[in-house]
């Protein structure tokens, strides 16, 4: 008696006898790494009952050949993008198999019609039928597919995040993208003039945390702050919602957040008992401000960090004021200006990149090895100068010799970095710029402080209560500092 079963792959009923279990077993894995190909079996029964693997493999090309005929698909497949777009979300789709994006794709393709997708732009479909039906059927060469997609496709994937970005940047930080020239110069300017700087070390006075606190207050009542930030700090501290904890490893983890405990909004300061602890406070209470003012609102991501810098550089001139040692205020700068050349180094390739996009289209890896040979070789003639000047003085060279004589290959060097660029936009998406408002904010802020009048104080207070109403544009205009970037664009955004 031959005993009937049935199986169920998804949503398709599979009806077989059970002397064809073993066939079944090959024929399965097809049938869930295609399920696209036979979405019209969904909710319905197939009987394989008086079938072989030859009857299904002849189900399965006529199948492939229809979809490959459907005009929807060869349009898809023609679209120039097509290709960097499947790299991309590959990428992401294995990052997200690790938790280690912080990208979600939504609506995005599923991972069997992009190994679709990427046979059909490997194969012919028109010679090479047989291998692409193998690839759809077996899929297993498949790093060979994605190493030839990385090959073929660096330059093109990272031109189309690029592009990407760049609407991004258009749509919700269009000010910052009209001036992103401007702040890769007036940054290059301050981070050349900070590296050349003779640096200091600073002693910084001692301060408990009661002190802090105290000094907070007097700072509030300098600034002419409205009640209502005094409010909000008190019903923080009534909340026991700021929270002090001891610095390790010279690390600074302050920050303004949301408690997904509880779901209230509190502060962390680290505290390393000194002045410093009371300068945290006052840059993550100017967050929580903002946060707590412009929630549900969208705020330039360029501003994001101009009311905290600004008072932070305040505070340090307070403590002056009251009696604390002068080079607190250079102190302050110069933490500032330290991790501002950290992401000055991590930010300034894909700043200039998005900048020579948009100014002259698409990046070529000719033009990239160009770049990188000229940057070598200024790098080795100041190298060699200065190894004249170690003769000259009898100290030894050997070193700096050594990095002259080394051989770059630049085209390696080049799809290295390209690689590292789309990986980390994979990795961000467009948090990859995380950090430009620092860049922008420091010196907004340094130079509303060199132009301080009379009204300052009061601008400063409704900035901050309204910073999403703001753009750069609108800033600089509002606070008439219109010089501290080079061209202010006419784009912007009207404030209240």
């Amino acid at each position: 008696m031959i005993i009937i079963k049935k199986v169920n792959i998804e949503d398709i009923e599979i009806i077989y006898s059970e002397d064809q279990e073993q066939e079944l077993t090959q024929i399965i894995p097809i049938i869930k790494s295609n399920y696209f190909l036979f979405a019209d079996w969904k909710n319905q029964s197939w009987d394989f009952r008086d079938k072989t693997s030859k009857d299904f493999d002849l189900v399965f090309e006529h199948r492939l050949k229809t979809i490959l005929e459907n005009p929807e698909v060869q349009e898809v497949l023609e679209m120039p993008e097509i290709l960097p777009s499947i790299y991309s979300q590959f990428l992401i789709k294995e990052l997200q198999k690790q938790s280690d994006t912080a990208i979600q794709l939504n609506g995005n393709i599923p991972e069997n019609m992009l190994w679709f997708i990427l046979a059909c732009k490997y194969y012919n479909v028109k010679t090479q039928f047989s291998e692409l039906t193998d690839f759809m059927k077996y899929q297993t060469s498949k790093k060979e597919l994605l190493d030839w997609l990385k090959e073929t496709q660096r330059f093109e994937t990272y031109n189309y995040l690029l592009q990407v970005a760049s609407d991004l940047l258009k749509e919700y930080d269009l000010s910052f993208y009209n001036h992103i020239d401007d702040v890769i110069a007036k940054s290059t300017s301050k981070v050349l003039d900070i590296v050349t700087s003779e640096k200091q070390l600073y002693q910084l006075e001692n301060m408990s945390i009661s002190e802090v606190e105290a000094t907070f207050l007097g700072f509030l009542d300098q600034i002419k702050a409205p009640n209502e930030w005094k409010k909000a700090y008190y019903d923080l501290k009534s909340k026991n919602a700021i929270i002090y904890e001891e610095q390790i490893d010279k690390r600074n983890n302050s920050e303004s957040f949301l408690d997904k405990d509880d779901g209230r909004r509190k502060i962390r300061v680290t505290n390393n008992n000194t002045v410093e602890t009371f300068i945290n406070l006052v840059h993550e209470f100017m967050h929580h401000h903002v946060a707590i003012t412009s929630a549900d609102k969208e705020i330039p991501f360029s501003l994001l960090e101009f009311p905290s810098i600004y008072y932070e550089k305040l505070a340090a001139i307070y403590l002056v004021s009251i009696g604390y040692d002068k080079n607190i205020i250079e102190a302050v700068m110069d933490s500032r200006n330290q991790n501002n050349v950290k992401l000055y180094e991590s930010l300034i390739g894909i700043m200039l990149d998005i900048s020579r996009y948009n100014s002259k289209g698409p990046i070529t890896i000719e033009e990239k090895i160009e770049f990188i040979k000229k940057l070598d070789t200024e790098a080795k003639k100041a190298t060699r100068a200065l190894i004249d000047i170690f003769k000259e003085a009898g100290i030894d060279s050997t070193e700096l010799e050594n990095l002259v004589a080394q051989q770059i290959n630049y085209e390696e060097e080049v799809k290295n970095d390209c690689d590292a660029m789309i990986l980390g936009f994979a990795h961000e998406g467009l948090l990859i710029l995380n950090g430009y408002q620092y860049l922008t904010d420091s010196w907004l802020a340094e130079k509303l402080i060199e132009n301080s009048d009379s009204e300052t104080p009061e601008k400063m207070i409704y900035i901050t209560n309204h910073l999403a109403d703001f753009t750069i544009d609108s800033t600089l205009k509002y606070l008439d500092i219109q010089d501290a970037l080079k061209k202010p664009h006419q784009n912007m955004k009207k404030h209240n």
